[in-house]
């Protein structure tokens, strides 16, 4: 197997597994079959009712159909990952009312060389999530989705439930106020997956995603990781460039019919 494809893989791998511990946590169910994988969420709101998986060769209208039973009148999406068939399944999504909510690009670094150190200017500051931290992280993501104050035990005790090992999170701070978010998810002691990375409209053009992540690449070389992957939103390709992130596949992601999902009040990237 050829490198483009050994990191294919990785990425839509690390993809399916990051979203179904988010989507299995706190009491979410987990539905696995030969033809597909989804999550069934505590949280029943984009995206964390997810298809990240379908493979239906043989007859994928049943498939779908079988799929969209399962939902019910869940919100969810499905993300059309590079080992998904048939070729046309997006195609057929969309026939069934499917309409498409982002376009990812999947990207991979190899932390071969040390991350340069940036200086913080004094009003920023970056920590790590601990469960003391857990509220104020919370807090962000419910922003970002649009989630109700009601959703928000639900949310800390997902979070809970993942622990702070297998994910890390991080907050960067403006004069005191959390203003941006992201999460690396570990699934094996070399690789990592960087996820939720989000930034408010109050602090967007200050660069705090750039420094973010350097942060976040610095914490996870020193632990070890040697490969990160993420899957990135239009807007950020070029940021994770100028990380030195390499781009390998695309993930189309739609929105099944019954969703409406909001645009998201943070910048997702």
């Amino acid at each position: 197997m050829n490198l483009h494809a050994s990191l294919t893989g990785l990425i839509e791998d690390h993809f399916i597994r990051s979203w179904t511990v988010v989507g299995a946590a706190a009491g979410g169910v987990v539905v696995e079959r030969d033809e597909f994988q989804l999550t069934l969420s505590a949280l029943n709101h984009v995206p964390y009712n997810h298809i990240q998986r379908s493979r239906a060769a043989d007859d994928p209208d049943a498939v779908i159909e079988t799929i969209l039973e399962l939902l019910g009148e869940r919100e969810a999406i499905w993300s059309v990952v590079p080992s998904s068939s048939p070729s046309d399944l997006a195609d057929r999504l969309k026939a069934r009312g499917c309409s498409l909510y982002s376009m990812l690009t999947g990207m991979a670094l190899e932390l071969v060389r040390s991350v340069p150190d940036e200086e913080l200017s004094s009003d920023l500051r970056i920590e790590e999530v601990g469960p003391d931290l857990l509220d104020a992280y919370a807090e962000l993501v419910l922003d970002q989705w649009h989630l109700s104050d009601e959703d928000r035990a639900t949310l800390v005790a997902m979070n809970q439930d993942i622990g702070f090992q297998l994910m890390r999170r991080w907050l960067c701070y403006v004069n005191g106020v959390p203003m941006a978010k992201a999460v690396a998810v570990i699934h094996e002691p070399t690789c990592a997956g960087i996820y939720g990375v989000g930034t408010t409209p109050e602090a967007r053009g200050r660069g705090l995603a750039s420094v973010l992540m350097r942060e976040i690449l610095r914490a996870l070389r020193q632990a070890g990781v040697r490969t990160v992957v993420l899957q990135s939103t239009p807007m950020a390709v070029n940021l994770y460039r100028r990380l030195g992130f390499v781009e390998y596949c695309q993930i189309p992601v739609y929105a099944v019919p019954r969703s409406k999902p909001p645009a998201e009040r943070l910048a997702r990237i």
